[in-house]
């Protein structure tokens, strides 16, 4: 995630890393063992990224992947990565390798720390458990990607995990996926389901209205129209696809030219006809303040 300066050329000063989740192609556990020497993918990537943090304060930020569907194990990387390396924000899959989605009611515990800690958690999908049931021969980051992260987030909504947990701050990848395409339509469950309004009582809009969607593979006007009428839009991975399925040196070549653009080549490659200018700087701005390095902007 890319976040900006408020100076005057508003700039991209600091980067965020994480690790994105890994394909669903075995069960996703934490060995106790891991937890105390720190060998598992997710510690290890933490420790890569914490220490990136440290030599390079003003110039990178952190997230943490968690090992899900452990909750035990996920709490105790919550703590080590918050408190010990002192990283900016977490990281979880949509659905995880037992089938399971966000606002699944094992995995409450972890989202009631999330909200004690008010915490920045970027959603991101991961491939579902479900897809060998889908007879549908196009690689997954087409569509599925966009559909397993609707899921969660409508569980999240449709669950009362939301109302539950109102200080969490989500951040959706891709732009919420089809999140705000189907807004209105998920929205009129709350006028058929006495039981939604009870667990959920302020309206299915409302919920989606608190949550951030992220620009990364939505960085053209078709993709864009639908999550800003929705909510603020956050800059994160690349404007111009640099999360794209490239090889690393492509990916790599990609990161540097974000970092030649500069905030007024991006404005001309990322929205020459979807964002106006104004609209731009509340971009950036809303970007800025999930990185507190940088500046200090109120998060709501």
């Amino acid at each position: 995630m890319k976040s900006a300066t408020r100076g005057p050329n508003r700039d991209i000063a600091t980067s965020s890393n994480r690790r994105s989740p890994p394909h669903h192609s075995r069960a996703v556990r934490c060995d106790p063992r891991h937890r105390t020497i720190r060998t598992s993918p997710e510690s290890r990537a933490l420790e890569a990224s914490a220490e990136l943090v440290a030599k390079h304060p003003a110039r990178f930020g952190g997230f943490a992947v968690l090992p899900l569907p452990d909750v035990a194990g996920a709490l105790e990387e919550l703590e080590y990565a918050l408190d010990t390396v002192e990283l900016d924000g977490i990281v979880l899959f949509a659905s995880q390798s037992d089938g399971r989605y966000l606002g699944d009611p094992d995995l409450d515990e972890l989202l009631a720390e999330l909200d004690r800690r008010s915490a920045v958690t970027f959603i991101h999908p991961a491939i579902p458990a479900s897809l060998p049931h889908v007879p549908v021969d196009i690689p997954v980051f087409a569509m599925e990607f966009t559909f397993d992260t609707t899921r969660a987030v409508f569980n999240l909504a449709y669950t009362g995990a939301l109302e539950r947990y109102p200080n969490i701050r989500f951040i959706l990848s891709h732009a919420g996926g089809t999140v705000p395409y189907l807004a209105r339509r998920f929205s009129l469950l709350w006028l058929t389901d006495p039981e939604l309004m009870k667990r959920a009582p302020k309206g299915g809009m409302h919920y989606l209205q608190q949550l951030y969607y992220d620009t990364a593979l939505s960085a053209n006007p078709h993709a864009l129209r639908s999550p800003e009428r929705v909510r603020s839009l956050v800059l994160c991975n690349s404007p111009v696809g640099i999360a794209e399925p490239l090889a690393v040196e492509g990916v790599i070549k990609g990161a540097s030219r974000i970092v030649e653009l500069g905030a007024d080549g991006i404005r001309a490659t990322f929205a020459p006809a979807s964002l106006e200018d104004a609209k731009m700087m509340q971009l950036y701005e809303t970007t800025a303040s999930f990185h507190p390095r940088s500046c200090t902007i109120s998060h709501r």
